[in-house]
């Protein structure tokens, strides 16, 4: 298996750009007879039952491919891991990790959640369409004119966000 770097890395800017920034959640570290000799990025997601299962039948999503590009770009790293758990797994036994990290004991005999890793190469191609589209996109964030509007509330992608309770507000229950 992989190792990781137990530190969380500080956010991390790309030299010479006021936008493209990064907090990834740790750098992996190349193990005896890798082929890398270099650290990479890893980004991790916990994710419920039907995005896990998308992601277990058809591999890692654009979007977390763009994530872990992004992290790539900005450390200047070569490669990076995607890895992905389901949050009945992982969430209860993190926390009782951490737990017993904080007591001093340890760990119980509990199983250990089962995720899935995906190791991506740097991907050129992507990491230039990031350093040509954020610009254009950190501006929409620096003025409030350009903010898109927010979407209806029946708009497929709006039932499955995380934050559709906080953004919609009044408006879920007309």
């Amino acid at each position: 298996g992989r190792k990781f770097k137990e530190e969380t890395p500080p956010l991390k800017k790309l030299e010479g750009s006021e936008w493209a920034q990064v907090h990834i959640d740790r750098e992996v570290i190349p193990t005896a007879g890798d082929t890398r000799d270099t650290n990479g990025t890893l980004e991790a997601k916990s994710m419920g039952d039907q995005i896990m299962q998308r992601v277990s039948e058809t591999g890692i999503l654009v979007d977390h491919e763009c994530q872990v590009q992004h992290g790539i770009l900005c450390h200047d790293h070569q490669w990076g891991v995607f890895v992905a758990g389901h949050r009945s797994q992982f969430a209860p036994w993190y926390l009782v990790k951490i737990m017993a990290e904080a007591e001093g004991r340890e760990m119980p005999p509990i199983k250990e959640p089962r995720p899935i890793f995906f190791e991506r190469e740097r991907n050129q191609d992507i990491c230039d369409a990031i350093l040509r589209v954020g610009p254009e996109f950190w501006g929409t964030l620096k003025d409030e004119t350009k903010i898109p509007e927010r979407l209806e509330p029946d708009d497929g992608r709006c039932t499955g966000c995380g934050y559709r309770r906080s953004c919609q507000g009044d408006a879920l229950l007309e």
